[in-house]
């Protein structure tokens, strides 16, 4: 038997403990830790953010910009930057293309990408990181960073929808 199975039998067994202290204790522990871990990736965002910006960012791509309007509003796309390559800092970006299999990384308003040709040519891919910018705009930074911590399948699955729908229509490229 699951181990979650076992323990949702248990507490129906015993609603009285279900209610007792331990368990709101618990779930207290639970919050304060996922809180402290959204407030750490807002600071990790707005610091990696810093440093990209500060290794010089470029606006969108004309020809790219063109094609996302039909999917996001042009104040949206406008404040949007980006970059390609990543610096030797311990920043989101540089450790998530470094060391995961992340392509190109948002951080609240500037995009790095990993690859030039990415960069110059990938809608779809645009479509996917300007998600999350507009998934900033629209939650803020601390409850962008708390649904991440919470579930960022979710996050993702946002992210993800609108990037397989622009390269249904212009490709993966």
């Amino acid at each position: 038997m699951p181990r979650r199975l076992a323990l949702a039998l248990c507490l129906l067994a015993t609603p009285a403990l279900a209610q007792g202290p331990f368990e709101a204790t618990g779930r207290a522990a639970l919050e304060t830790g996922l809180n402290m871990a959204a407030a750490a990736l807002a600071n990790a965002l707005v610091q990696s953010r810093d440093a990209a910006w500060a290794a010089g960012t470029n606006p969108m791509p004309p020809h790219i910009r063109q094609a996302l309007l039909a999917w996001f509003p042009a104040d949206l796309l406008d404040s949007v930057e980006y970059r390609v390559g990543i610096t030797e800092d311990a920043t989101l970006q540089s450790l998530s293309i470094r060391y995961g299999d992340a392509v190109a990384v948002a951080t609240i308003d500037i995009i790095t990408f990993a690859y030039p040709w990415d960069a110059e040519n990938n809608v779809a891919l645009w479509a996917h990181e300007v998600k999350h910018v507009e998934q900033f705009r629209r939650w803020g930074l601390l409850g962008f960073a708390q649904r991440y911590v919470r579930d960022h399948q979710a996050v993702e699955a946002e992210a993800h929808a609108i990037g397989d729908a622009v390269k249904a229509v212009h490709g993966g490229g």
